[in-house]
């Protein structure tokens, strides 16, 4: 729907449906420098990329079609981080955690198609194989996101585990 606005839309995962603002040196360019940066310290080829996008839901995600990465940042995880807190540290952290998949391409075709093979396996593959590679694959970007975030707050991962009411009175080396 129209809402006055004349902010041109590009589509996300070239679809058409799904629409968000892509994060660039005119739109949010704090955001932008931390793209460059983190596409700069491992080494991508090309620069992913990187939309916000409203969807009620406070939670990031990496993807891929053929021949590019896209994140997309919930417009929610900017609106708790950084307009209520000013802290876009968190914002950045929880960019370069999806910057981790991107990395390690767990988001790529192979990887889907090797989990969907292993799914079929009778009883280790869906209740064992995949949860295990499902948690390294996160904490495998976790890591990612801690060495690029290294000396900052590691806010990131309380607002997505603690919530968005109370990650910021969470003890981050307790969790």
């Amino acid at each position: 729907y129209d809402i006055g606005l004349d902010i041109p839309a590009e589509p996300l995962f070239r679809s058409g449906r799904s629409y968000g603002i892509r994060v660039s040196e005119k739109n949010f360019p704090e955001l932008y420098a931390y793209v460059k940066e983190f596409t700069r310290l491992l080494g991508l080829k090309k620069e992913p990329e990187v939309y916000i996008q409203s969807t009620g839901r406070v939670n990031a995600f990496a993807c891929w079609v053929p021949g590019k990465y896209y994140v997309q940042i919930n417009a929610e995880v900017l609106d708790l981080a950084y307009m209520e807190h000013k802290d876009i540290e968190t914002v950045a952290f929880i960019m370069a955690h999806e910057f981790g998949h991107v990395y390690f391409h767990h988001v790529h075709m192979l990887y889907k198609i090797w989990t969907t093979f292993v799914g079929f396996v009778p009883v280790i593959g869906s209740s064992l194989i995949l949860p295990l590679y499902s948690r390294s694959k996160e904490y495998s970007a976790d890591r990612v996101a801690q060495a690029l975030m290294s000396g900052s707050k590691e806010d990131g991962m309380m607002l997505l585990s603690a919530g968005r009411h109370l990650y910021k009175y969470s003890d981050i080396h307790d969790y």
